[in-house]
């Protein structure tokens, strides 16, 4: 299938932004129809893919009625992809899934659960459990980065922005009603743009355990950087100016004047700029070290569990 659709599901969409994974694609969509939770669809949004990726998703779209596949005719980027994920389907939940990367069985009943417990949530995650191209484990992320839990939404927006290093939320089950339907942008960090106005809207939940399997790629083996994957256009590059504007620029179109949030502009300017600008103090940077700093420190307090099981034994 080519072109577009809306598609209307009652529980949850997953968007499935591919373009050439046929290495990975079939395991991906094996860990999808695996969910312990059947009632979900799949938008599988094929950036005209040449290596096969395209026919393993027509094949799996024509043996499962619950995956779509749509294949675009040229590539447009990842950026557009993702987009085109998200409005062109309705659905309460919705999250986006790594054409590479791999889910718990019980991603979707976890997250579920978790985001019916709490209304006023944007979305619920787990960090992820990184693996190699053998599936095998490289690390598992912490409890450190963008996703504070408080309910302010001014604190978290600034959290998200002067703290923010992690994108565990970046693959969480989010409730799309506070999913903003701001364009990404063909910036570099455009996934940290797209948290922060996220965390705007409502709090994430950080699940304990590792619910998402993230691919680790050899940067330095890939034909196109970063950008030209974002964009699908070779002469494109990193530029945090860029970066800022768009920080900006959402955040202008999120909190118009007279809006409460939009006395707090002139801090968020000054913290972009000392966080990515060429001329700053670097504050932001020291805070990071430090709250890592803190995680590490509670981590190494937190009872390991067998002390727990002594604990309770008591």
């Amino acid at each position: 299938m080519s072109g577009s659709v809306r598609m209307r599901h009652g529980t949850v969409v997953l968007g499935v932004p591919a373009y050439n994974e046929i290495r990975w694609i079939s395991r991906t969509l094996a860990s999808i129809q695996a969910q312990s939770h059947r009632d979900f669809m799949v938008l599988m949004a094929d950036n005209a893919s040449s290596d096969g990726t395209s026919e393993v998703c027509a094949d799996i779209a024509r043996s499962d009625h619950r995956f779509v596949h749509i294949r675009h005719e040229v590539n447009k980027g990842a950026a557009f992809n993702f987009d085109f994920a998200r409005d062109a389907s309705e659905s309460p939940y919705f999250g986006w899934v790594g054409a590479h990367d791999l889910l718990h069985p019980d991603f979707l009943s976890v997250h579920l659960s978790a985001l019916q417990q709490r209304p006023d949530a944007a979305g619920s995650f787990t960090y992820f459990e990184w693996i190699d191209s053998n599936d095998r484990t490289i690390r598992q992320d912490g409890d450190v980065g963008i996703a504070t839990p408080h309910r302010c939404a001014w604190v978290r927006y600034l959290w998200s922005i002067a703290i923010g290093s992690d994108l565990g939320p970046m693959h969480a089950l989010f409730r799309r009603a506070l999913l903003p339907k701001l364009a990404s942008r063909h910036v570099v960090a455009a996934d940290h743009i797209l948290l922060a106005n996220i965390a705007l809207q409502g709090p994430f939940i950080a699940q304990p355990g590792h619910l998402y399997r993230l691919r680790h790629f050899d940067e330095t083996l890939r034909t196109e950087t970063t950008m030209q994957r974002v964009t699908g256009k070779a002469d494109s590059w990193p530029d945090f100016a860029s970066t800022i504007e768009a920080y900006l620029s959402d955040f202008d179109v999120m909190n118009p004047d007279g809006s409460a949030m939009r006395r707090w502009r002139p801090l968020v300017s000054w913290l972009l700029h000392d966080r990515l600008g060429k001329r700053s103090l670097r504050v932001t940077k020291r805070l990071r070290s430090l709250v890592k700093q803190c995680h590490r420190i509670r981590a190494l307090l937190r009872p390991r569990p067998t002390d727990q099981l002594a604990i309770k034994s008591c």
